[in-house]
This record gives structure tokens, sequence and C-alpha cells, in this order.
């Protein structure tokens, strides 16, 4: 079950969006938030920009279900000439943010050192009482 959430098949056989779109919708099932996912992303991006993307959603739904207290969040994924930018953002309750999240636990620190490793940047941004927003940018060319 692990590996299957680590890299699902389904970023082979249905791509990127379609893969992040239905792990949203399941997710909502799931958790009872209600997750609005949206995305313009290119057809074959390299497969290590994929699974690093993925695993950022999987990462920041995870922490939006067990620390914001949110009932709402918003993914978008959006591939504009070279980058996609990928924004997970929720109402919930926050933290004081100065672009790392608190203590950079293990999840955080994993999404940015992917991120890094991709050529990319992570950002975090949030406000105690008003949410946060995870955003990350990333070449869509870049072969690692």
């Amino acid at each position: 079950m692990i590996p299957h959430d680590l890299r699902p098949p389904s970023l082979d056989t249905f791509g990127l969006h379609t893969t992040m779109d239905a792990y949203c919708r399941e997710f909502a099932r799931r958790t009872g938030l209600v997750v609005d996912y949206a995305g313009n992303l290119p057809t074959d991006p390299p497969t290590a920009v994929s699974i690093s993307l993925y695993r950022c959603v999987q990462e920041s739904l995870t922490n939006v279900a067990k620390h914001a207290s949110a009932k709402h969040v918003r993914v978008r994924a959006q591939h504009a000439e070279t980058q996609i930018t990928l924004s997970v953002a929720d109402e919930g309750r926050g933290f004081a943010s100065d672009g790392r999240a608190p203590s950079e636990g293990i999840g955080f620190s994993g999404m940015r050192e992917r991120i890094e490793l991709m050529g990319g940047v992570l950002k975090v941004t949030s406000l105690s009482g008003a949410g946060t927003e995870v955003i990350a940018r990333v070449p869509s060319r870049r072969t690692v």
C-alpha cells in the first residue's frame, strides 16, 4: 500500500492532472473536508516533477487534516511557459510564519527537499487564525 501511495501507477496511465484530481476527491471523501481542485498542467511533465508535486499535495492535505481545523482546502496546479505552480491553501487556524513551517517538521522539510531537487522553491505563508498556503514552483521541463 505505501509504494502505491508514494507513486501511484495512475501517474503513468492518466497523468499528473487526473491523478491529483482523483486524489483530492478521495481525500475529501475520507476526511469530510471540502477539497476544491483545479489544474492546468502539461500532459507530460518529467516523472520526477510529477512525483514531487503529487507528494506535495499528499503532504499538504495531510497537514490540513491533522493541524488546520479547516473545513475547506483549495488546490491549484498551473502551468505557465516553463514553470508549474502548485498551491494548497486552507482557511484554518494557521500559525505565525516567516516563509517556513513551524519547526520545519519532517513533512515540510521533505516537501522542501523534493521541490529544491527539481530546481524549484517551496514557500509557506500563514497567519495565526487565518489559514495557511503552501506554494511550490518547479521548472516544468527540468530533467532530474
